[in-house]
């Protein structure tokens, strides 16, 4: 099985403001096979309701912000993918681009900051704060039991009680 590795990015729990060059101190890097049930299923739901998101972004309400994704990206030393959030999306024609939200574990020469693009097929999860409180997160939802307490904390405190706005489709 390919690895697939997950940055728990608590600079994200915190506000993309918050990101840093530095990997937080808090922040762990989740490693996890290409199968594991939970994510495939996060990952499904998040491509499902991928439409949602770009809708969103394109034309956002008011209050609706912090508009983010997770992408896919392949790594360097290892024979899997790096998950990584990006946030100043653009929408292009089938994907898009945008700024890595955090320092990548194994992405070679990319870093926090880098431009990247990406196709619709590369997005793992998406995220948009409205109300203080993230929607989306379908992956962090499947990773917090893997968190520590502190980062389970965050998570509970940042992220809506479900991934879907009720009334939003």
């Amino acid at each position: 099985m390919r690895p697939v590795l997950f940055s728990v990015v608590a600079c994200l729990m915190a506000g993309l403001a918050g990101c840093a060059e530095a990997r937080p101190e808090n922040e762990e890097m989740v490693f996890v096979t290409e199968d594991d049930p939970a994510v495939v299923a996060a990952m499904a739901q998040a491509q499902e309701t991928l439409p949602i998101f770009w809708r969103l972004h394109e034309a956002p309400p008011p209050g609706y912000s912090e508009f983010a994704v997770k992408v896919g990206l392949p790594t360097v030393s290892r024979d899997g993918e790096e998950h990584i959030w990006v946030f100043d999306v653009v929408r292009e024609a089938d994907g898009g681009r945008g700024t890595l939200a955090n320092p990548p574990d194994d992405l070679g020469d990319l870093q926090y900051g880098s431009v990247v693009t990406f196709e619709d097929e590369q997005v793992s999860d998406w995220q948009y704060e409205k109300g203080g409180k993230l929607y989306g997160h379908f992956t962090t939802r499947a990773l917090m039991d893997q968190w520590n307490e502190v980062q389970r904390a965050e998570g509970r405190e940042r992220l809506s009680p479900e991934p879907l706005e009720a009334g939003v489709q």
